[in-house]
């Protein structure tokens, strides 16, 4: 079987972070006037936060005061103090005049500081941006620890050099990040990704897949295989160290038919999941990425923020609520997954976001991740069953409310969303055979729609194969799974969904207007035998003998888009669910199943 021979992805589980309605940005530190003065964060001024790091040990956040020329820390105890830089204001009031010197911090100049980051030694380390090197701040004595600083005479035009770091030349170095063996990695726009290792070389990282050497923004992606994020105005790239390996996705749209976004800072949840600040949009955006060969679509949302698609129209101040919350150029951020810290620099305030709880698509499942403590459900399918989703607006996020809220289980119901782009149903059951015998899954639910094919070939779907040629092999597909289920015992429950064309005319309306979509377009009124349901209930028929609890959508559907004035289900550009449609589906599939006899197949296992 094919996905046998595939390397094991992780699992990535949910990040355990706040529910959406405990999701809130809150000020910290800086009163928004423009300023050089320390004391209490609530009457503390910046003049142009633009790094930001969090020290894990004590939670002091370092911030990098660009104009200021000086580094700040906010402490535990809610104190602002300058821990590094000098010079007084030149006028009118709203800049220091950039220069150079190491020494004890509170006398060392500064030329423009930006990205930071905390070393393994504990140290603070500068990209000093315009001095073109990389500070460090340990002990109260700021060092240079890469680089040959050009201070205020540099040359007109700086040409990059590799070497021993004392010997390095940098261009314009602006986002820094470590890994956890201590390289650090930066972002130079001129000349593109570099790494100060280890053995205190610097080295130049070519990414053939980038036309340009704009680099500014680094974050660490930790995982099975961690990543380097390194991002351009017109690009993000996902570079593997440990393999040299590289992926270029273009700033241009995401999942969901929005635009990407264009990323100024950015920082790492894990090894698919990325926050960043989009500086031109005055928003906040999570990142998702692929993970081939299950799920290949890139996703970005805006988290936090004005939403307004004129770009500057949003920029403001206002705490609460994410979405209604403002900022204005925000800049650099540092995240844990639960909470992430941004210098919000036009409001020249250092803001806190608590997160929404994210999720992603789970792949090569770990039987370490799943426990007796819940009842765990697998829900797999296509990317019906999960997309353009944040997670906690997820089929499975709500599934898991509704059974919840049942009170028919006396443990809390987990669900573990499983994509794989354009699912055959005899793919399903490859991963299936390959994945799940060696997890404690109570239950799994497979999500099939007309859009999906019984064949491996996927170029013939439910809707227009005849139920006599297809029941066979939708018959010896489900056989497969439930052999492979019989080890762990594991209920199987079947769940048959439709597109927006098998429905209402009204949803997805914005697709029949575009006379080339490669989308279906109406497959009620192109059936032979009148509609996909039709289709459906036969092939429900044909497999009613098998161990199996079905339920049909149909009908559900129907009767909602029969009542009065019926919000969208699906999104307006394309055949899948939006949030609202999931939180529906959710709902109905565990109403369905249950009253099918759900719970007391998962009793019998």
């Amino acid at each position: 079987m094919k996905y046998l021979r595939l390397a094991l992805l992780p699992l990535l589980a949910a990040v355990c972070g706040s529910t959406n309605a405990d999701a809130r940005v809150t000020t910290i530190a800086g009163n928004g006037l423009a300023g050089i003065v320390d004391g209490a964060a609530g009457r503390a001024r910046f003049l142009l936060p633009s790094g930001i790091a969090v020290r894990k040990s004590d939670g002091a956040i370092f911030v990098s005061d660009e104009a200021a020329q000086r580094i700040r820390e906010l402490t535990r105890a809610g104190n602002v103090i300058t821990v590094a830089g000098s010079g007084a204001l030149k006028s009118p009031g709203l800049s220091v005049e950039g220069g150079f010197a190491d020494g004890p911090a509170l006398r060392a100049k500064f030329n423009r500081p930006a990205g930071l980051a905390i070393g393994p030694d504990g140290a603070l380390y500068i990209a000093d941006s315009l001095n073109g090197c990389i500070r460090k701040l340990l002990n109260g004595i700021v060092s240079t620890a890469a680089g040959k600083c050009y201070g205020l005479a540099g040359p007109a035009v700086r040409q990059p050099a590799d070497g021993p770091a004392a010997e390095a030349r940098f261009v314009n170095p602006r986002g820094i990040v470590f890994d956890p063996k201590g390289n650090l990695y930066i972002g130079d726009p001129g000349a593109g990704l570099r790494r100060l290792g280890t053995d205190g070389n610097v080295t130049t990282i070519h990414l053939q897949s980038v036309p340009d050497n704009d680099i500014v923004s680094v974050a660490y992606g930790d995982g099975a295989d961690p990543v380097i994020l390194a991002t351009s105005p017109l690009h993000v790239v996902v570079y593997h160290p440990s393999s040299g390996k590289e992926a270029v996705i273009a700033n241009a749209e995401s999942e969901g038919l929005r635009p990407f976004g264009e990323p100024n800072s950015v920082a790492g949840i894990d090894s698919r999941q990325f926050l960043f600040t989009d500086a031109s949009a005055e928003v906040i955006r999570y990142l998702r990425l692929p993970a081939p060969p299950f799920v290949g679509t890139t996703y970005t949302r805006a988290i936090a923020g004005d939403q307004r698609t004129t770009l500057g129209e949003g920029a403001g101040f206002r705490d609460g609520a994410l979405s209604t919350s403002q900022f204005n150029a925000p800049m650099g951020i540092a995240t844990d997954g639960k909470t992430a810290y941004v210098a919000d620099a036009g409001n020249r305030r250092i803001r806190k976001i608590t997160l929404p709880q994210f999720r992603v698509s789970e792949t090569g499942l770990s039987s370490m991740r799943t426990n007796s403590r819940y009842f765990e459900i697998a829900l797999i399918g296509a990317s019906y069953v999960f997309y353009d989703a944040l997670g906690d607006d997820s089929i499975c996020a709500a599934l898991e409310r509704a059974l919840d809220a049942s009170h028919r289980f006396d443990k809390p119901v987990r669900c573990h969303a499983i994509r794989i782009d354009s699912a055959t149903l005899p793919s399903i059951a490859n991963y299936v055979e390959a994945f799940l015998p060696n997890e404690r899954m109570d239950a799994v639910i497979v999500y099939l729609s007309a859009w999906q094919s019984p064949f491996e070939d996927g170029k013939r779907y439910f809707y227009n194969v005849p139920p006599a040629e297809g029941i066979p092999a939708v018959r010896a597909s489900l056989q497969r799974i439930l052999q492979a289920l019989k080890q762990p015992q594991t209920a199987l429950a079947l769940t048959w969904g439709y597109l927006s064309s098998d429905v209402s005319d009204t949803e997805g309306i914005a697709i029949r207007q575009r006379a080339n979509d490669w989308y279906p377009r109406a497959h009620t009124f192109e059936l032979p035998n009148g509609s996909t349901h039709a289709t459906v209930e036969q092939y429900m028929a044909g497999i009613k003998d098998l161990p199996i609890v079905q339920y049909d959508l149909y009908n559900d559907l129907v009767n909602y888009e029969k009542g009065a004035n019926p919000l969208p289900l699906y999104e307006p550009n394309d055949l899948h669910f939006s949030p609202r449609g999931h939180a529906f589906l959710g709902s109905e599939i565990a109403k369905g199943l249950l009253a099918r006899g759900f719970r007391k197949a998962i009793s019998r296992r």
